[in-house]
């Protein structure tokens, strides 16, 4: 995990495995960004330049604002999350979709099944990630098993129709490591046991 400090002002944090590529001096008629990964912007006012973030499904607009966007290419969603002010989210849908998000809200765009959903989040749980914590708010499976093997740095095998169409809410503090989240996991999902070989989980 890392902060960065773009050229206008702007405060971005990147969570780990992300990729996020923009002009260094931010030359033109808007501020332009290419996200690949979770980033939480804290956005710099300036309201004649743009402030755009591009993902592989989602375009999302912002003047001055604090949001968070999610956006991992190996994962079946795009999350743009608002904590402050306002953001204008464009998913790529074949039709002209275009959604204006207020504080506390938070739009899913699932590409696979090319479906939309507008949520009610608590926002500043959602940026506590940036704080080192581990946060799940009705996450499925997947998302869990691809988020904690880009913290830990680890591999993990297992079969995915055995937990497939389940959704998960799970808390964890900084200090707290790969044993210690999978023995909740343990504790949470009858008959899930698991077994660590080096940078490998195996899932059983």
């Amino acid at each position: 995990q890392k902060q960065v400090d773009l050229p206008d002002g702007t405060k971005v944090w990147l969570n780990s495995g992300s990729l996020l590529v923009y002009d260094k001096q931010f030359r033109g008629k808007r501020r332009l960004l290419y996200l690949n990964g979770e980033a939480r912007f804290q956005v710099a006012k300036d309201p004649k330049k743009p402030f755009l973030v591009k993902t592989a499904h989602m375009t999302v607009k912002a003047l001055g604002t604090v949001f968070n966007l999610n956006a991992y290419s190996d994962q079946d969603v795009t999350i743009a999350t608002l904590e402050e002010g306002k953001i204008q989210v464009d998913p790529c849908l074949k039709k002209d979709t275009s959604l204006i998000l207020s504080p506390d809200e938070q739009i899913i765009y699932n590409h696979r099944l090319e479906t939309l959903a507008l949520n009610t989040v608590d926002a500043s749980r959602v940026m506590q990630w940036t704080d080192g914590y581990l946060i799940f708010q009705t996450a499925s499976f997947d998302q869990i098993v691809k988020t904690i093997e880009r913290k830990f740095n680890v591999t993990i095998n297992y079969e995915t129709e055995r937990f497939a169409g389940r959704s998960f809410t799970m808390k964890f503090n900084p200090e707290e490591g790969l044993e210690q989240v999978l023995d909740v996991m343990k504790e949470m999902i009858k008959g899930l046991n698991y077994k660590i070989k080096e940078n490998k989980v195996y899932i059983n």
